[in-house]
């Protein structure tokens, strides 16, 4: 989900859960049981028409449900875009 705050200033939601399930049997060499969770805030700021500065974070968990382990993901990026029209 997207809001637009101010005219230059808007932000973004994702989020996300998947399971992953596979026996030996079934296109797998060894048994897959897994849970996904992710989330992805991010707000990004109109400087000019061109250019924006966008600011993001992620986290994603993974569960391995079959080794009875957990791996967890954090990334933060900061971008300057630039956007430049193709068809004018």
């Amino acid at each position: 989900m997207g809001r637009r705050f101010t005219y230059e200033l808007w932000g973004h939601l994702s989020a996300g859960y998947y399971l992953n399930t596979s026996d030996r049997t079934q296109y797998a060499l060894q048994d897959i049981d897994e849970e996904t969770w992710r989330i992805n805030p991010w707000a990004q700021y109109n400087l000019t028409n061109d250019f924006s500065l966008r600011a993001s974070y992620s986290y994603t968990r993974v569960n391995y449900k079959t080794s009875d382990t957990d791996a967890n993901r954090n990334l933060v990026s900061l971008s300057l875009v630039y956007r430049y029209h193709l068809l004018d």
